[in-house]
């Protein structure tokens, strides 16, 4: 869970300006030091004899202003690509996830196709020796045997369609409620074509 003051407005301003003062003095600092050791003199100021006070001197705010702004663009630029990372990761284990679920149920769909589809053929082939000998098969054998082929057939469009086709299901409840959907929508179908 995230820290609520670490994402407030006085807390992203207080590190602003911690960046832009502190920031920029550090490097002000820093490039007058290298100028010290660099330079044998310079003509307006007396490093040797007196460095913080050339180097804090009201003349010198220009610069240290100039280096804290750019230290503040960086440290914006940084944070935005930071979030940018952070968004662009947790996108990425999202959809990888959401594909993992797909496979799974596209796997769990294969298998239980295999074993029902092997079941109802037996159904089917003894509906088809019943109507051979007798003349008739009990319509309520048929009927379930066409159900479980319906069932199939909205379990295997929703595994293998639904993902590549309109809105993809991310979990698994989402593909759940795809597949009650779909059977409600055959139920009223076929409960139609019996009047």
């Amino acid at each position: 869970m995230e820290n609520p003051i670490k994402n407030s407005k006085l807390h992203q301003f207080l590190i602003a300006t911690t960046v832009f003062v502190v920031g920029g003095s550090a490097v002000h600092l820093f490039v007058m030091i290298i100028d010290y050791l660099l330079m044998p003199s310079f003509s307006h100021m007396d490093l040797r004899s007196d460095f913080f006070g050339s180097v804090m001197a009201l003349a010198m705010l220009p610069m240290a202003i100039t280096y804290g702004t750019c230290l503040l663009g960086v440290y914006f630029f940084w944070r935005k690509a930071k979030n940018a990372l952070a968004l662009a990761y947790k996108k990425e284990a999202l959809r990888r996830e959401a594909e993992e679920v797909v496979q799974t149920m596209q796997r769990l769909t294969g298998i239980l196709a295999e074993h029902l589809s092997s079941h109802n053929a037996e159904i089917l082939h003894w509906v088809e020796n019943r109507v051979q000998k007798t003349g008739a098969a009990p319509p309520s054998i048929e009927r379930s045997s066409h159900k479980i082929a319906e069932v199939m057939k909205a379990l295997t469009e929703v595994s293998f369609v639904s993902p590549y086709v309109g809105k993809r299901p991310l979990t698994v409840f989402e593909f759940e409620t795809a597949f009650q959907k779909k059977l409600k929508n055959q139920s009223f179908t076929s409960g139609c074509e019996d009047f």
